[in-house]
Order: structure tokens, then C-alpha cells, then sequence
């Protein structure tokens, strides 16, 4: 006979497993997102022109101050733009004023270009691929769990190890 709990613990399993899977469906469209921006995006050198530094007060936590950092550079229809990176930066470090980097943009509105780094554009698919992967594994041990305790599943096992 099943243990009563079971019933319950398989429906949660599943529940898991579909949260995982939507997890996992969107790490695979933000991934499939950022390889489009480098990919189809026009490329160009820039200049790191300034460095913005903002701080956000907290009360009893160490402030931690972001920066981002705003380039210039020539578009391939030859003006000139000074954009904002949109990536926030923890470390201040990354790059130097003065420094040339490149940025990707798309053709039609140079104003969202952006620094192509692993931080900007794979961060949060990357986030959210792990995330899933551990509910993933997760419903799994639950259901393998609820499984191996069934009567018929438990008799099978048992054939299949005896030979």
C-alpha cells in the first residue's frame, strides 16, 4: 500500500518540475536574446568617457556604490553618441576613463548601445539556468522518492536486482 503522503508529494513534484521548466524556458530566451544583440548587432570602437558613480544610502548595511560607465562613439551612419552603458558595475574597476572598448548596437537606434560583456548579457540567463537546474533536480529526487516507494516500482526494483 502507498503511504498517503504520496499523492501529495508527487502533485508538489510536478508543480516543481513546471516551475523549473518556465525557469529554464526563459534562461533559454534570455540566452537566445543576448546572442542575437552580439551577433546581428552592429559593432563599433568607443571611448569610455566618464565614469557614473551612484550610492544607495541603507540604514545599517554597508552602502555599496554602482557604477556605469558612459561611452562615445561614431555610428556606422557617422554621428557622433554618448550613450550610458546599461550595465551596472559593482567593482569600479572594470574599465578605465580613456580606456576603448567596443560596443554592440542595434542599426536603427544607436542610443541603446551597450558593452558587450559575460556581466551585461548573460548574467541573469545564467542566474536563472541555475535556479531552474536545482528545482529541476529537486522534483526529480521528490518524484524518484515518491516512486521507489510504491508497491509495484518497489517489486521491480527488487526483480530487476535480483537478475
Amino acid at each position: 500500500m502507498a503511504h498517503p503522503q504520496d499523492k501529495v508529494m508527487r502533485r508538489n513534484a510536478y508543480g516543481i518540475l513546471c516551475f523549473a521548466a518556465v525557469l529554464l524556458y526563459g534562461a533559454a530566451w534570455l540566452f537566445s536574446n543576448a546572442r542575437e544583440k552580439v551577433e546581428d548587432w552592429e559593432r563599433s570602437p568607443a571611448l569610455v568617457v566618464e565614469k557614473e558613480r551612484a550610492t544607495k544610502p541603507r540604514k545599517h548595511v554597508r552602502t555599496r556604490t554602482r557604477y556605469r560607465y558612459i561611452v562615445e562613439f561614431t555610428a556606422a551612419d557617422g554621428q557622433l553618441y554618448r550613450v550610458r552603458n546599461q550595465t551596472i558595475y559593482f567593482s569600479g574597476a572594470d574599465y578605465d576613463i580613456g580606456e576603448k572598448v567596443e560596443v554592440v548596437y542595434p542599426a536603427d537606434c544607436p542610443e541603446k548601445a551597450l558593452i558587450p560583456s559575460f556581466r551585461g548579457l548573460y548574467i541573469w540567463c545564467t542566474a536563472l539556468a541555475l535556479v531552474g537546474g536545482a528545482q529541476a533536480l529537486f522534483g526529480a529526487a521528490m518524484l524518484v522518492y515518491c516512486y521507489r516507494r510504491e508497491p509495484r516500482v518497489k517489486a521491480v526494483l527488487d526483480w530487476v536486482k535480483q537478475g
